[in-house]
């Protein structure tokens, strides 16, 4: 409660010294506090700001009694985000919860996971996208430690976002692009009895036609995203992907290495001076700071890199 900044700041400071030294009541006593402070409903951010460091300070230092604890602040930072509270706390308190799961995950019971499944899916849909951003990393915890429903059960709801795309559902398509990447990429071996049936399915969203109303430049994002997932659906279910997929996944790589929406087929027999017009010429630079086609390039190239590394006989 010191006005000095740099009182504070020592306080943070001493916690790995003196955690390991306290009984779980006086751990309990600190966390609580600290939490009630990130929760005042009149709360000033700097106070929140300061409270929320201490927390983390004090969940990576090692305690026998500190999991139990840690685990009561998530209980509490899970019931805060229910309730009617301002977006930024929402923010705040979804990303901690997170990282406490992420850390203390093992020592959590199933209830405590499917909690965290059924609240991410809730804030996923959360009209702010500063919310269901900080959704994504919760869904890594979920591919570690959830059940193999709950597992089931998010990787159904993040597909399903991927259906119907059109313009008013397209941040949404990106979100759950995101969230997906987050689930494979820390699932390992989880997604191997799917992992060919995701596949297919996200390279017929990635190379359906584009609606009159979606920007191409932004579906361009999706694109990228989904194929980012492709990479890690190689890497991590190598030994389960059907033959059939893989040479759909090459085929699909070179494909897409080499797409860009602003490329335009010049006829064979148009005349160079009469293609362009020197009247408009600006010294032949294209710049435009939307075109993200350079990403779904990039991701193909590490698509296909993961294919050869793996498959190499096979694509001989």
């Amino acid at each position: 409660e010191d006005v000095s900044y740099d009182t504070q700041n020592l306080v943070t400071k001493s916690w790995p010294i003196l955690v390991p030294k306290l009984r779980a009541e006086s751990i309990r006593y600190l966390l609580r506090g600290f939490l009630n402070v990130m929760l005042a409903p009149n709360g000033q951010d700097a106070s929140c700001d300061i409270a929320e460091t201490n927390i983390k300070t004090i969940m990576y230092v090692y305690s026998p009694a500190l999991p139990s604890c840690m685990i009561e602040v998530f209980k509490g930072l899970m019931s805060a985000c229910r309730e009617d509270i301002a977006v930024s706390r929402i923010s705040r308190c979804v990303a901690l919860a997170c990282d406490i799961a992420r850390i203390y995950g093992s020592h959590m019971n199933e209830t405590d996971v499917d909690s965290l499944a059924k609240l991410l899916c809730d804030l996923f849909m959360h009209a702010k996208s500063t919310v269901r951003g900080k959704t994504l990393q919760g869904f890594s915890v979920i591919a570690m430690f959830g059940s193999d429903a709950t597992f089931d059960s998010i990787a159904t709801f993040l597909e399903g976002k991927l259906e119907h795309i059109d313009s008013a559902s397209l941040d949404l398509a990106k979100a759950a692009a995101a969230g997906l990447t987050h689930f494979v990429k820390d699932s390992g071996t989880r997604w191997q009895s799917r992992a060919s049936e995701l596949a297919s399915r996200l390279m017929l969203v990635v190379s359906q036609e584009v609606d009159e109303d979606v920007d191409e430049f932004a579906f361009d994002e999706l694109r990228e995203e989904l194929i980012y997932v492709l990479s890690y659906l190689v890497e991590k279910c190598s030994s389960t992907l059907a033959p059939s997929i893989v040479l759909q996944l090459h085929t699909f790589g070179l494909h897409y290495i080499k797409h860009d929406p602003n490329h335009v087929e010049q006829d064979e027999g148009s005349d160079d001076d009469e293609f362009y017009d020197d009247e408009d010429d600006d010294g032949g630079d294209f710049d435009n700071d939307e075109d993200v086609s350079w990403k779904v390039r990039s991701r193909a190239a590490r698509l296909l890199g993961m294919l050869y590394a793996r498959y190499s006989r096979l694509l001989e």
